[in-house]
C-alpha cells in the first residue's frame, strides 16, 4: 500500500512538472505570434489597422508585459494543481459521492489569480486553462462555484486594457473567447470528476465484494468444519450400535459356552469359530471407522439397510435365539432408502439391547404400517419373567442409553419417534418412521 502510494505520488509530481512546461512553452508562444501578426500589419500599413491606437513601440512593450505575467500565472500554475492527499479522501455512506478533505486553499487562490491575470496577458491562457480543470476535477462545489465570477471580471477588465473602440462585432468576439476558455475547462474538469468518482466507486464496490467473498469463504468454511462434526458424530453412533451388537453377540456366545456344560467338543469349536469372526467382524468396522476419522475417503461402502434385515435376523437366529417376525405391511424392499437404512439400525439396536439384558430370552418382531409409514415393534421377556425360558438369567453389559437416544434422534429427523415401555415381565420398543419418498 505504501509503495503504491508512493508510485502515485511520484506520478502525480511528472505529471504537474510537464503542464507546468506545457503552459510555460504555450503561454509566450502564442502571444509572441499574436503581437507579431499584428505588428507586420501596422509595418504593412494595412487599411484595417489604419485606427489601431497603439505604434510598434507600445506593442513591443505591451508584448513584455503580457510574456512577463503570463509567466507569473506559469508560477503559480504549480501551487493551482496542488491536491490532497489520496488518504484523505471520503466517501459517503451511498457510495455515490466522494469528496476531498483539507484541499489546500492556496490551490483555490493561486487559481483565482491566474484568472485575473488573463485579463491583461494572453500568456496567461494556458495556465488558466489547465487551472481551471485542475479546480473542477475536484468535485468541490464551492470552488466551482467561484470561477465563472473570476471569468466575468476578467472579461469586463479586459475591455478597459484592450478597448474595442465601439466596435460590436469585436466586442461580442471578445466576450464569446472569454467564455469559450472558461467554459470548455471546466467541462473537461467536471468530466475528470466524474470519471473519477465512478472508479472510486467502483473501487469500493470491489473492495466490499472483496470482503463479502471472503467472510463467504470463512462461512463456508465453518459449515464445512460443522458438517464434518455431524459427521463424525454419526459415525461415532453408527460405531456404536455396529460394535454394541458385535459385542452382544460375543457375550452370548462367551456365555453359552460358560454355562452350558453338555456341549460336546464340535459344538465347543463351532461356538468359539463364531467368537472368533464375530470379533473380526467388529475389528474391521473399527479400523473402517478410524479410517475416516483421519479424513480417509476410501471407504465407500454403503450404509446397510432393510435388505439386509434377513442376513442380520440370520446371524441373530445362529446364537440359538427364537426370533418370530410378523410382516402386516407392503413389501420392505419399498421403503425409501433413508427410512430403510434408519429401520435397520432400529432393529439392530433392539436385538441387541434384548440380548445383552435378556440373553437367550425369545424376541418378537413385528413390521406393520402403509405406504406412508413403517410401525416397528421388537418384544423380549425380561430376566427372571414367568415366559422367560431361562429362569432367572443373567444380563450381560450395562444399559445402553446411547444407542436408544441415537434411535430417537434418526426417527425424529425422519418425522417420526421411538418410544420403548418396560413391564415387570417385557420390555417393547416401538418405532415409526414416516416412508413417504
Amino acid at each position: 500500500m505504501v509503495e503504491r502510494k508512493g508510485r502515485a505520488g511520484t506520478r502525480r509530481r511528472w505529471m504537474v512538472t510537464g503542464l507546468t512546461l506545457l503552459a510555460f512553452i504555450i503561454g509566450p508562444l502564442l502571444t509572441t505570434l499574436a503581437f507579431g501578426v499584428v505588428g507586420v500589419l501596422i509595418s504593412d500599413g494595412t487599411p484595417e489597422m489604419a485606427g489601431f491606437p497603439y505604434s510598434e513601440q507600445q506593442l513591443r512593450t505591451m508584448m513584455a508585459i503580457d510574456v512577463a505575467l503570463g509567466l507569473v500565472a506559469v508560477g503559480l500554475l504549480p501551487v493551482a494543481l496542488r491536491r490532497a492527499p489520496e488518504s484523505q479522501l471520503l466517501e459517503s455512506g451511498d457510495r455515490s459521492e466522494v469528496f476531498q478533505l483539507k484541499e489546500p486553499v492556496s490551490a483555490l487562490i493561486a487559481a483565482l489569480v491566474i484568472g485575473l491575470l488573463v485579463t491583461a496577458s494572453s500568456s496567461a491562457f494556458p495556465a488558466w486553462f489547465i487551472a481551471i480543470v485542475s479546480i473542477c476535477s475536484r468535485g468541490n462545489r464551492r470552488w466551482i462555484y467561484c470561477i465563472p465570477p473570476v471569468a466575468l471580471v476578467s472579461v469586463a477588465a479586459g475591455f478597459f486594457v484592450f478597448p474595442s473602440g465601439g466596435d460590436l462585432w469585436a466586442t461580442l468576439m471578445a466576450i464569446a473567447l472569454g467564455i469559450a476558455i472558461t467554459a470548455l475547462p471546466m467541462v473537461i474538469g467536471l468530466l475528470r470528476w466524474s470519471r473519477r468518482r465512478q472508479i472510486r466507486a467502483l473501487r469500493s464496490e470491489a473492495a466490499t465484494a472483496r470482503r463479502e467473498a471472503e467472510a463467504l469463504v470463512r462461512a463456508e468454511q465453518a459449515r464445512v468444519a460443522k458438517t464434518r462434526a455431524e459427521e463424525r458424530t454419526r459415525i461415532a453412533r453408527e460405531m456404536h450400535d455396529t460394535l454394541s451388537h458385535r459385542l452382544a453377540l460375543i457375550s452370548t456366545y462367551a456365555g453359552a459356552l460358560d454355562y452350558r456344560e453338555d456341549l460336546d467338543r464340535d459344538t465347543v469349536r463351532s461356538t468359539a469359530r463364531l467368537v472368533q469372526q464375530t470379533a473380526s467382524t467388529a475389528s474391521a468396522e473399527l479400523r473402517t471407522v478410524l479410517d475416516v476419522l483421519r479424513d480417509d475417503p476410501s471407504d465407500t461402502r454403503p450404509e446397510p439397510d432393510l435388505t439386509l434385515a434377513d442376513g442380520l435376523l440370520e446371524e441373530m437366529r445362529s446364537t440359538g435365539i427364537r426370533i418370530d417376525v410378523v410382516v402386516d405391511r407392503p413389501p420392505l424392499s419399498e421403503v425409501p432408502d433413508t427410512a430403510s437404512r434408519a429401520l435397520y439400525r432400529m432393529l439392530q439396536e433392539a436385538l441387541t439391547n434384548a440380548v445383552k439384558h435378556a440373553p437367550g430370552a425369545p424376541i418378537a418382531v413385528r413390521w406393520q404400517g402403509d405406504d406412508d409409514e413403517v410401525h416397528l415393534t421388537v418384544t423380549n421377556p425380561l430376566p427372571g419373567s414367568p415366559s422367560d425360558p431361562r429362569g432367572t438369567g443373567r444380563g450381560i453389559g450395562q444399559r445402553s442409553g446411547f444407542g436408544l437416544i441415537g434411535l430417537d434422534e434418526r426417527a425424529r429427523a425422519l418425522g417420526g419417534n421411538v418410544r420403548t415401555t418396560k413391564t415387570r415381565d417385557e420390555f417393547r420398543l416401538e418405532a415409526t418412521v414416516p416412508c413417504r419418498s
